[in-house]
Order: C-alpha cells, then sequence, then structure tokens
C-alpha cells in the first residue's frame, strides 16, 4: 500500500492584510472628513446665517477722518 503524506495546512495572513488595508483606507477616510470639517469651521470661513439673525444684528459703526 502507498504511504501518503500529511502535511499541517500553513494558515494563510491573507486576512491580516485585507484587515490592515481596511483599516488604512478607514484612516484616512476620517482624516478627509476631519479636515473638510476643520476647513468648514475655521476663523474666517463663511459662516450660514439664518436672515432673522442678519437682520437683527446692529450695523458696525462708520469710521470718520478726525478733523484737526
Amino acid at each position: 500500500m502507498a504511504e501518503i503524506r500529511v502535511e499541517e495546512k500553513r494558515g494563510s495572513l491573507a486576512w491580516l492584510w485585507v484587515l490592515i488595508l481596511v483599516a488604512l483606507v478607514a484612516l484616512g477616510v476620517w482624516w478627509w472628513m476631519n479636515q473638510q470639517h476643520a476647513a468648514a469651521t475655521a476663523p474666517g470661513a463663511p459662516a450660514s446665517v439664518d436672515s432673522a439673525a442678519w437682520q437683527a444684528a446692529p450695523s458696525a459703526p462708520t469710521l470718520r477722518p478726525a478733523v484737526a
């Protein structure tokens, strides 16, 4: 009778590379979304103002040159 050689099956680490790739993509998306949010809320960025608040805001005083 012929001898059948049985070897242990080695597990592949492909799942680990897929997991690392998914984590990197998720990290990149999180960073990109965070940058977009930071740019929208940065000082000097246009803010959305409703018309009622805009009309209720007092006007800025005008500056006139000093008369000598």
